[in-house]
């Protein structure tokens, strides 16, 4: 099991605390372009370790079932069944000497409105591993064609 970071927006985050949220979508790099009727898909210089199962860099085919089959193979980068996931959001550390919670994280989600207790929020990409609040585990990872786009489709529950 290895664990790997995700950053959702803070709306993502509410519905991932409400229960509402149990899947997330994020566009494969690179992708796979169609040419005509072939679809080719060329990974570059990737290291050994992110082709996962497949022993070339490059693979053509006439078949999304084949495309798709092909792209599960690869090594996702959000992870694969049972890995976790911890989740990076817009945070701050509380440093309001009147407040209740002084020197404590908090967390924009936790808001709906305006939070006066904190001067300047963290944005999501700069969130260290101590601060996340959220841990998921995944239950799956699929690889789908939407309109003309392929992406990972991870699908998670609350540790």
């Amino acid at each position: 099991m290895k664990e790997h970071s995700v950053r959702f927006t803070t709306g993502e985050v509410q519905e991932i605390l409400k229960d509402k949220k149990t899947q997330f979508r994020r566009v494969v790099k690179p992708q796979p372009y169609k040419e005509k009727f072939w679809y080719t898909f060329d990974i570059g210089n990737k290291p050994p370790s992110e082709l996962g199962n497949i022993n070339s860099s490059i693979f053509q085919t006439n078949s999304k079932n084949e495309m798709k089959k092909h792209l599960e193979k690869l090594y996702c980068p959000f992870g694969k069944t049972d890995d976790e996931l911890w989740v990076k959001e817009v945070w701050s550390q509380n440093l309001n000497p009147i407040s209740d919670n002084y020197g404590g994280d908090e967390y924009l989600a936790d808001y709906e409105g305006v939070c006066f207790d904190i001067d300047e929020w963290i944005k999501a990409d700069e969130m260290p591993r101590w601060a996340s609040r959220i841990q998921l585990i995944i239950k799956d990872v699929k690889v789908e064609l939407t309109q003309d786009l392929w992406v990972w489709v991870v699908e998670f529950e609350i540790k």
